[in-house]
């Protein structure tokens, strides 16, 4: 690596996560607003120093829910993540969770890790999960998805250290795959992954449900696809509906691990700490 090579480092996560403080924390004022190339979504870019002198770029990208797009701010994280010629494609994904809402914000976690992008798992929020009568178990989680787990208060910068040191030390390993697709689609992820010269197979299942506005497609590239797709009578909906259901399954088996509810309310809780590092790597 050369030394004047910066690490690119996407923050990801649902609107009204704590990522937009998270970017404050780690930028200052070392920040750049523009655009997203030919789009009117704002871009927020930084520059974060670590320790060892090592600078990063932060990429705060938009909120978003999922990696299928409804929106143009969507789109843009859906065009950021599975092209790796996109000026934005990171290094590292920071995954910012809010832990009083860890269901939903788990959905775009777990695909995140199938894209294939070294990520890191921050729990934000964890004060108001306890507030609201709930131990939401970092190591826990860090345990079942095998991630480098960080939990901090966005808000106040609480943590923030321990992200930066986790950074530091990541060994840029992508993380295993949650979702397993269905049987009787692998035969055609495959060939999509060998056509196209992709080495994951949500890669390739992404490519068959988004293939009409996926990044660096051409026409006839496009045709192929459709081939294929009437070959195997591939249903691109249904395809999606089914993930869907079968990641929150995924989900609810963390949840049920890692997570108690209707605990009388108090204001700290030992296993969800603010400021702590649950590396399982």
């Amino acid at each position: 690596m050369s030394g004047d090579y910066i690490k690119k480092i996407a923050l990801i996560g649902n609107p009204n996560s704590g990522k937009s403080s998270l970017f404050n924390h780690l930028t200052g004022l070392n920040q750049k607003v523009g655009n997203f190339p030919g789009v009117t979504v704002e871009k927020k870019t930084g520059i974060c120093q670590l320790e060892s002198r090592q600078k990063l770029m932060i990429i705060d990208l938009p909120g978003t829910y999922s990696i299928y797009p409804r929106s143009l701010d969507e789109r843009v994280v859906f065009e950021t993540l599975i092209d790796p010629h996109n000026d934005e494609f990171p290094d590292l994904a920071i995954m910012i969770i809010d832990a009083s809402n860890i269901k939903r914000n788990l959905l775009l976690f777990t695909q995140i890790t199938d894209l294939g992008i070294p990520v890191i798992l921050v729990l934000n929020m964890l004060d108001v999960a306890t507030n609201r009568g709930q131990r939401v178990s970092p190591t826990k989680i860090a345990r079942f998805f095998s991630v480098p787990t960080i939990s901090l208060n966005a808000r106040t910068g609480q943590g923030i250290e321990l992200l930066k040191k986790a950074i530091a030390e990541h060994k840029m390993t992508k993380a295993a795959s949650v979702y397993q697709t269905q049987t009787h689609e692998r035969e055609l992820e495959q060939e999509i992954m060998e056509r196209f010269g992709l080495d994951r197979a949500y890669m390739a299942h992404l490519m068959l449900i988004q293939h009409v506005n996926f990044p660096g497609l051409d026409l006839k590239e496009i045709d192929i696809i459709k081939e294929l797709i009437r070959k195997h009578k591939f249903n691109p909906e249904l395809s999606q509906s089914k993930e869907i259901i079968a990641r929150y399954k995924v989900i609810e088996k963390v949840i049920e691990d890692a997570v108690v509810y209707n605990l009388q309310k108090t204001a700290t809780s030992p296993s969800g700490s603010i400021g702590s590092s649950h590396i399982n790597s």
